[in-house]
């Protein structure tokens, strides 16, 4: 969880620009002032948005009046423990939380030129994430800059970030910087932590940046001393240097890295285990309490990161996938009551969301009224999934085929005289509702006689070959017209998750029926989800673009466990080990057995309920590291 010192906002008039000039006080007397005058003189307000965080002053310095004439729109006070670096790490919280791209800092000490500023914003507007200032580059002035401290810099301080970071660094220890909103909210720099109290963020930031890959530039700023005067500084002689210097080289030996979490295994055997045990001790026991209405039977929709109900509705993919999470726990041997949930969970959904049709509806309320009764083709493949379970769970009991051939015929009002079905919506024709009717019918294939489900999943298995593949690049495409051409350009997505879930089911359907081409199809798909892998988070990414460019560097968590079933399937065993601790990020949570759901391109998680449809994508990767030897 982020970590922010306790503050409070004494002042804030709202958001008007994309970035902003943060600048830190203590006691700065008429310093400040003569610094928000010069930037008053130079319409800095019109460029960018002024905040203060102050870390506590006294005098005087910061009275309403002088915000007013100054066009302060924020005023931040720190009130916990700390210097500099925590006075920093609440404004760029605050930064990060009302929006801001980009953000300038500036010490209110009146030493450095504002005029810089506006070159500054350019530069992060130009895409870089790091502007340090520097009175050292040509087009620098350094005005009276201690002798012993100018030393320190230009001999020690400087160099030795230069050294570790890999970017040539000359003016370090200045405050006077800008950092792009993607670096501040960076899970690797990982910069909302309570080791930065004092300077210590400052020589982090130098060091760790261009380590990350972020884009630095140093631009020439003017640093002006008074002279034969006591320099503003808060740093103390001697023991505040002396401590700067061990800060630097905690910094370059990089004792403030963060500690990525490791994942709770070292080998597949390992992961296979861990997932087992989460699933047993965590997972099924929680879901099938706090994710179960114990008045109706009926599956919760979501729960919060807390473990409580957040349902404000239930769709019927849901309800199904719970049902087949909860059948195929009991089918596959592990102990509980799952069975008795799976049947109480699908008596609700017949109940309620069954039509006269013989469709299923796509939402109910959670006392079972209907709320969208739209019979869409992607509900209807998890409720032929979800009766397939419970017929493996229940092989005697004969309701379940039935229910499942009923449902199958039903469907035949979906179908599209071109093959497949027609999806409810403004995308009728598109390939990802087929491809769970293709995994509904290859389930029932393996576990019942009926050779209607062999016809199907044949169908649908041709038409992802002829149609939905593209010939010369391998790559499934996601929407097609009424012919099933696949639609270009914007519309032309590319979503990795689903290159690994169809390799996953052809490479089955092909080793059933001994067609070389479905392997060799599922072998080109898994090659091209794997160039939307991101190595760094070992996570695969949301979307591609068709030349396989990042569209979307999101990452979701259905996505991993595709990555990790189709690796294990085609025998790629260290890629299915980076797919086991990447999913394990997801599963990191204050309530064992539950997950989260999105990863920002960053590697932050959002913060949100974790969505009870994920169960049956982790469930599906538990079972196949339940092959691992």
């Amino acid at each position: 969880m982020r970590y922010v010192p306790e503050h409070i906002v004494e002042r804030w008039t709202g958001r008007t620009k994309d970035h902003c000039v943060v600048i830190p006080v203590i006691n700065e007397g008429e310093r400040i002032g003569r610094l928000l005058a010069r930037m008053s003189a130079l319409n800095i307000a019109d460029l960018a948005d002024i905040l203060i965080v102050d870390g506590g002053s006294t005098d005087g310095s910061l009275a309403p009046e002088r915000l007013d004439q100054h066009r302060v729109v924020g005023l931040i006070r720190k009130t916990g423990s700390g210097k500099l670096s925590a006075q920093l790490l609440c404004a760029y919280a605050f930064a990060l939380d009302h929006g801001y791209e980009g953000v300038v800092t500036i010490d209110g000490n009146d030493k450095d030129d504002p005029d810089a500023i506006p070159a500054f914003v350019q530069a992060l507007e130009r895409g870089y994430d790091f502007v340090q200032a520097s009175r050292y580059v040509p087009g620098g002035i350094a005005e009276n800059t201690p002798g012993l401290r100018d030393l320190a810099i230009r001999l020690v301080h400087a160099p030795a970030l230069s050294w570790t970071s890999g970017f040539h660094w000359t003016d370090t220890t200045q405050g006077f910087r800008g950092y792009s909103r993607r670096l501040l909210a960076n899970a690797e720099m990982s910069i909302f932590r309570p080791v930065f109290r004092d300077y210590e963020l400052l020589a982090y930031m130098n060091y760790r940046a261009p380590r990350l890959g972020f884009q630095c530039v140093e631009l020439p700023t003017a640093r002006r001393y008074p002279k034969d005067q006591k320099a503003p500084t808060k740093i103390r002689p001697f023991h505040g240097e002396l401590a700067l210097l061990k800060t630097l080289a905690r910094a370059c030996l990089g004792r403030f890295d963060p500690v990525r979490p490791k994942a709770p295994f070292d080998s597949l055997a390992g992961a296979r285990d861990w997932y087992a045990g989460w699933l047993r001790t965590a997972a099924l026991p929680l879901w099938s309490t706090a994710g179960v209405d114990p008045e109706n039977g009926g599956f919760r929709e979501a729960l919060t990161l807390e473990g409580r109900p957040h349902e404000p509705h239930r769709r019927t993919r849901s309800m199904a996938r719970q049902v087949y999470v909860f059948a195929t726990a009991a089918a596959e041997g592990f102990e509980g009551p799952w069975l008795e949930q799976a049947i109480r969970g699908f008596d609700f959904l017949v109940r309620n969301g069954r039509r006269r049709d013989g469709l299923f509806a796509y939402s109910l309320s959670p006392d079972g009224a209907g709320l969208d009764r739209t019979g869409h083709l992607y509900e209807q493949a998890f409720v032929m999934l979800a009766a397939c379970a419970l017929h493996r769970a229940q092989p005697a009991e004969a309701r379940w085929p039935q229910a499942g051939h009923a449902l199958r015929q039903a469907m035949d009002k979906l179908r599209h005289p071109a093959g497949g079905f027609r999806e409810v919506g403004e995308r009728p024709f598109q390939a990802n509702a087929q491809m769970h009717v293709l995994e509904a019918a290859l389930a029932w294939e393996a576990a019942d006689g009926d050779p209607a489900w062999k016809a199907l999943a044949d169908e649908i298995a041709r038409l992802a070959l002829d149609r939905f593949i593209h010939p010369d690049s391998g790559m499934l495409r996601e929407f097609f017209d009424e012919t099933w051409s696949a639609v270009e350009g914007e519309d032309g997505l590319v979503e990795p998750g689903h290159q690994f879930e169809w390799a996953w089911l052809l490479e089955q359907w092909g080793r059933r029926r001994g067609d070389a081409r479905a392997r060799d199809a599922a072998k080109r798909l898994y090659a091209i989800g794997a160039a939307g892998v991101d190595g760094d988070r070992e996570v695969a990414v949301n979307a591609l673009w068709d030349d396989l460019s990042i569209r979307d560097a999101g990452a979701r968590l259905w996505p991993q466990t595709e990555r990790l079933k189709a690796a294990l399937l085609l025998g790629a065993e260290a890629d299915a080990f980076s797919a086991a601790r990447g999913l394990a990020a997801y599963l990191r949570t204050p309530t064992p057995g539950l997950w989260r759901d999105k990863m920002q391109a960053d590697g932050v998680f959002l913060e949100e309920p974790a969505p009870a449809t994920s169960f049956y994508h982790i469930l599906g990767a538990v079972l196949a590291l339940r092959g691992v030897g």
